[in-house]
């Protein structure tokens, strides 16, 4: 790389390190993060690049999905340089001036389970599955709401929302999409304030629980070829969701083999715990692509 653009990479990576540790500092984000991807594609090599972004980013808290992969390769580049140290060097640095604002894949955050009433948040999914059952379905905790619970035994602490999945009767996509949407309607007028949110996404988003978002996902399919958005596009067997369990620490539904499901969610490194994970929606949202359009249509 030429010394020009290193010595430009550098005076980047101080400006902005400055400006977050002194929020005095009158900034344009927006400018130094267009200064700083104008530097070229081989800036993109260099560590320095991902923490000039991520001071950026997190100093005017946009956008915070970005900051969180951006933070993901920096690990993994110190990881392969010998350099983790540095690494948590630097993200002990983003903490300490944060002002208690996290980041992660879903954005800008100042409470994660952490310091959710755990009991509250345990009782208040058992009641909207109470509702779900009523309605004819039954439902299970989902994605990293069962990572905590199977692997960590609790919440994870660091996560901002509570995942669920819901059985639908339907097999196929159409059908599924469907009996989705109308499950939605049937929430809201149980007097379940609910959202359907379609046009690029399948998920109805429910009522919080204690300040947290609650992300409700289809489930659907067949002995063979059984699917749950957004991660097992009929990737799945019947019997690994079916018969459902019950959690010993939450009381709540778990599939069958949560394993197999964690691992199609989140690798085969799943036991390992990584505040950072990034889950590649672009390319699972492909694999659901005809759910997806027949709930917008």
């Amino acid at each position: 790389m030429e010394e020009e653009k290193i010595r430009e990479l550098a005076a980047c990576r101080l400006l902005a390190e400055q400006a977050y540790i002194d929020r005095n500092i009158i900034l344009n984000v927006k400018v130094q993060i267009a200064r700083l991807r104008g530097l070229g594609m081989e800036v993109r090599s260099e560590p320095e690049y991902y923490e000039t972004f991520i001071l950026l980013a997190a100093r005017a808290k946009v956008p915070g999905a970005a900051a969180n992969s951006h933070m993901s390769v920096l690990r993994r580049k110190r990881e392969t340089a010998g350099e983790l140290a540095k690494y948590y060097d630097f993200e002990k640095m983003i903490a300490d001036y944060s002002g208690g604002v996290r980041f992660s894949g879903h954005g800008y955050y100042d409470r994660g389970l952490e310091d959710a009433d755990t009991n509250a948040v345990f009782d208040g999914i058992a009641n909207l599955l109470k509702v779900l059952e009523d309605l004819g379905h039954k439902a299970s905790v989902n994605s990293g709401t069962l990572l905590g619970l199977v692997r960590d035994k609790k919440l994870i602490p660091y996560d901002d929302d509570i995942d669920l999945a819901v059985v639908l009767k339907s097999r196929g996509e159409l059908y599924a999409a469907r009996e989705f949407c109308a499950l939605a309607e049937q929430l809201n007028e149980k007097g379940i304030d609910c959202t359907l949110r379609a046009g690029n996404n399948a998920m109805i988003k429910l009522p919080d629980l204690d300040g947290f978002e609650v992300d409700l996902f289809p489930a659907y399919g067949t002995m063979r070829r059984y699917s749950i958005y957004p991660y097992a596009p009929g990737t799945l067997k019947y019997n690994d969701v079916f018969p459902l369990q019950t959690c010993d620490i939450s009381g709540l539904p778990l599939a069958a083999s949560p394993e197999t499901l964690l691992e199609q969610n989140y690798g085969k490194s799943w036991e390992v715990p990584d505040p950072r994970f990034v889950f590649d929606w672009p390319r699972q949202k492909c694999k659901f692509a005809r759910l997806i359009q027949e709930i917008a249509a």
